[in-house]
């Protein structure tokens, strides 16, 4: 259960080690004031939210889902812009499930906040937070020991391979392998 009440910008959950949180934010306030769709795909949120936050390592990826009866958004702010900041965004769905994945390729530590906003009045809502593993970058490359050459996937979550008959060459001065 939240013990915070409501839990806010300068009062969050605190969700470092993830997991699963069962949570109503019919009792929250607007946290999140940002008017525009750019993050989520609509715009016009004046609803309750509640505020979660962690810090995610560098490299690595994070997975959120959330289901409620209501019309849920997820919003993954930098902890410092929690009231208009938007790194990722989803509001897929009313009532059904919402998914979120992102990958932190700054090189750097990341403090943020997630916050669950509810369009309308509040909803209890369960939500599942995973802290994942390394991460590959975009355009990255290495050769495997077996003489293949992998690329990072589009989805920067895993390396694609693609089989080098006679050996990989991997170039140190471009950081660029090769068939």
């Amino acid at each position: 259960p939240i013990t915070n009440s409501p839990p806010t910008c300068t009062a969050p959950i605190d969700a470092t080690a993830g997991g699963t949180f069962d949570g109503n934010n019919a009792n929250g306030i607007n946290n999140w004031q940002t008017d525009s769709d750019a993050c989520t795909g609509f715009s016009g949120y004046s609803g309750p939210d509640d505020v979660y936050s962690f810090r995610l390592p560098a490299g690595a990826r994070l997975r959120v889902s959330a289901s409620s009866s209501g019309d849920l958004a997820l919003v993954l702010a930098p902890a410092d812009q929690c009231s208009d900041g938007c790194l990722a965004g989803i509001d897929g769905t009313f009532g059904g499930p919402e998914e979120l994945l992102y990958a932190n390729t700054t090189g750097a530590p990341q403090d943020l906040v997630l916050i669950v906003e509810e369009f309308f009045g509040g909803a209890p809502y369960t939500l599942d937070i995973e802290l994942l593993g390394d991460v590959c970058s975009a355009g990255e490359q290495r050769c495997t020991q077996e003489g293949n050459l992998e690329v990072c996937n589009a989805s920067l979550d895993g390396f694609d391979t693609i089989p080098c008959p006679g050996g990989c060459e991997f170039e140190p001065f471009e950081q660029r392998g090769q068939c």
